[in-house]
């Protein structure tokens, strides 16, 4: 299961913020190093989307590739980074 164990020393998480037509959607990536969780919320219409990978690459490439299609479809970048939370790092 993603996170099991010592997620403390291995959890991995990306947040993209982005905003469009008054709304918001959040793009996040998580990873313990062995298997990886990608997910989507939309503010404007409240759908969301989960998705765990066996390979952690092709789930950040996932990832990042949905971030520049959201930009090309019309997106603004709000923010894009990692938490600052000392329980994660």
């Amino acid at each position: 299961m993603l996170g099991k164990g010592r997620l403390r020393e291995k959890m991995k998480i990306i947040t993209t913020i982005l905003e469009k037509d008054g709304g918001f959607g959040v793009l996040g990536y998580f990873s313990d190093g062995k298997m990886a969780l990608t997910a989507s919320y939309d503010t404007r219409n409240g759908t969301s989307n989960a998705k765990q990978h066996e390979n952690v690459f092709k789930a950040l490439t996932e990832y990042n590739d949905a971030v520049r299609i959201s930009i090309e479809r019309g997106w603004t970048l709000a923010f894009r980074g990692q938490p600052n939370n000392p329980l994660l790092s």
